[in-house]
């Protein structure tokens, strides 16, 4: 939503108007963006770990489902999206699948770039890594 609002990205749903113009489309650019995150407190990840494993399992589980039944994903968006264009929930399928990694990984790259951008508005970025972000060891 950053990329939108600063004008970078130009698919945006006004009511039932909708526009499939990027303005600049990071994956065909081969510029590494952390796309989509899953987040989670560090007292959360101690206290409920197995709750956390199973929600990441399920979330890949889905992601997989998502990316093989594109023709129901593409049903599921035109209705969520209350819209009979087709080529809209195509558009949105395409970018959507071409976001979310298999694995359920983040990209390191593009969290770093994240992270930098991040850093220019709050000075406590400036001192964390990336390292310091992710937490693997919940992925099944």
């Amino acid at each position: 939503m950053l990329s939108v609002a600063r004008g970078v990205v130009g698919t945006v749903a006004h009511g039932h108007h909708f526009t499939t113009d990027l303005l600049y489309d990071f994956i065909e650019k081969d510029i590494e963006y952390q796309q989509v995150a899953i987040i989670a407190r560090e007292d959360t990840l101690k206290s409920r770990a197995d709750v956390v494993r199973r929600f990441l399992r399920s979330y890949l589980d889905s992601v997989r489902f998502y990316k093989t039944q594109k023709e129901l994903a593409i049903r599921e968006t035109m209705k969520r999206l209350r819209t009979a264009d087709r080529g809209i929930a195509e558009f949105d399928y395409n970018q959507r699948a071409r976001a979310m990694p298999d694995d359920g990984k983040p990209s390191i790259k593009g969290m770093q770039l994240a992270l930098d951008d991040i850093a220019k508005d709050n000075p406590k970025a400036k001192n964390l890594t990336v390292a310091q972000l992710i937490d693997l060891s919940f992925l099944p």
